[in-house]
C-alpha cells in the first residue's frame, strides 16, 4: 500500500514530488485491497456465493471478481474501487505533460504515450461497468458484458506499463535483468488472459460447459493477478514532478483568455 499512502499524504502538502508512474502502482493496490476486503465479506455474509455462481459454472472456478459480485461486498466494492477512475486520469495527464516537457523524447514517442496513457484511463473507466453490469441473473447477456468490462483493461494496463519500461529503455536506461523478467512474464500472461478470458466469455454457450480446461483457465487468470504487483513494483520511475499549488488573488484576462497573475504574469500555483 505504499504507493497509495505517499499518494495520499502527498494531498496535504502544497508542495511535493510525485512519480506519476506511482499511481499504476496504487491502482494495483486498491485492486488488491478491493478483492481481501471483498473476499473477507462474502466469507461472511453470504457464502453461498462461492459455491454456487454464474462465473463458476461458466469456467469452473472462481476468479478473484467472485468476491465482489454480489452484495453486500457489492456496495462495499464500488466505493473502494471508485479512486481507481481517479488515479488513471490523474495519471494520464500527469504523465502525459511530464513526456512533453522532456526535451529527451521526440514527437513521435510523446504522442505514443500520450495514447497509451489515455488508452488506459478511458479503460479504467469502463471497467467500472462491472458494479453496474452483475451476471447473477444467469442470462448470457450480462454475463458478457460483465467479464469484458474487466477484461479489456487488461491489455490497455498492460501497454501502459510496458510503455513506461520502454521509455526507460529510448532514454539509454537498460532494464535489469530482474526487470526484463518480470516484465516479459506479465505480458505473456497479459495476452494470454486477454485471449483465453475473452474466448471464455464470448463463445460460452450457457450450458454450464466450459470453453477451455479449467485448470489451464484457472492458472492464467491467477498468473495474471499475481504479475501485476511485480510489474508494477519493478517500473522504472523516471524523473518526477515537481507540483507546488498556491492560491493566487489578483487576476486579469490574458490574451488568449487564460487567467494571468496580474503581478507576475504567470500563474503561481503550477506544475513543474
Amino acid at each position: 500500500m505504499l504507493n497509495l499512502l505517499k499518494l495520499t499524504f502527498s494531498l496535504q502538502d502544497h508542495e511535493s514530488l510525485v512519480h506519476p508512474r506511482m499511481m499504476l502502482g496504487a491502482n494495483a493496490e486498491i485492486l488488491f485491497l478491493t478483492m481481501a476486503i471483498s473476499a473477507v465479506i462474502t466469507w461472511i455474509f453470504k457464502p453461498e456465493q462461492l459455491t454456487d455462481n454464474p462465473i463458476l459454472r461458466m469456467v469452473g472456478y472462481n476468479n478473484p471478481c467472485v468476491f465482489w459480485d454480489s452484495p453486500p461486498a457489492l456496495w462495499v466494492a464500488f466505493m473502494l474501487f471508485t479512486p481507481t477512475v481517479y488515479f488513471s486520469i490523474r495519471y494520464a495527464a500527469l504523465d502525459s505533460m511530464r513526456a512533453k516537457s522532456d526535451p529527451e523524447l521526440g514527437r513521435l514517442k510523446y504522442r505514443i504515450i500520450l495514447v497509451l496513457n489515455f488508452w488506459y484511463a478511458f479503460s479504467q473507466c469502463l471497467t467500472m461497468g462491472i458494479f453496474v453490469v452483475r451476471p447473477d441473473d444467469g442470462t448470457l447477456t450480462s454475463m458478457r458484458l460483465h467479464g469484458l468490462c474487466f477484461i479489456q483493461l487488461v491489455m490497455p494496463l498492460c501497454m501502459c506499463i510496458s510503455g513506461n519500461y520502454l521509455e526507460s529503455m529510448w532514454k539509454g536506461d537498460p532494464l535489469s535483468k530482474t526487470q526484463t523478467m518480470v516484465l516479459a512474464t506479465y505480458i505473456l500472461v497479459s495476452i494470454l488472459e486477454t485471449v483465453f478470458a475473452g474466448s471464455a466469455v464470448l463463445l460460452y454457450k450457457n450450458d454450464g460447459v466450459h470453453v477451455h480446461n479449467m485448470y489451464v483457465m484457472q492458472a492464467i487468470d491467477y498468473a495474471w493477478f499475481a504479475s501485476l504487483g511485480p510489474a508494477s513494483i519493478m517500473m522504472p520511475h523516471g524523473k518526477p514532478l515537481l507540483i507546488r499549488v498556491s492560491e493566487v488573488s489578483t487576476v486579469e484576462v490574458g490574451f488568449e483568455g487564460e487567467e494571468l497573475p496580474h503581478d507576475e504574469g504567470k500563474l503561481k500555483g503550477q506544475i513543474e
